[in-house]
């Protein structure tokens, strides 16, 4: 088993709203893969992050 590794250069601090309208803190970065993962997880997962 791996752990992907965060991109350091491109973490950063924000915030999203809840579905309760609640403001909550967040962290996005980029993670630093060892291996290639397969197209249709990827867009599953950059899909899923826009909902």
């Amino acid at each position: 088993m791996y752990s992907p590794l965060p991109d350091k250069e491109a973490v950063q601090q924000d915030t999203m709203v809840n579905d309760q309208g609640k403001e909550l803190p967040v962290v996005r970065m980029n993670l630093i893969l060892e291996r290639v993962i397969e197209n249709t997880l990827y867009h599953y997962l950059k899909n899923e992050m826009k909902s």
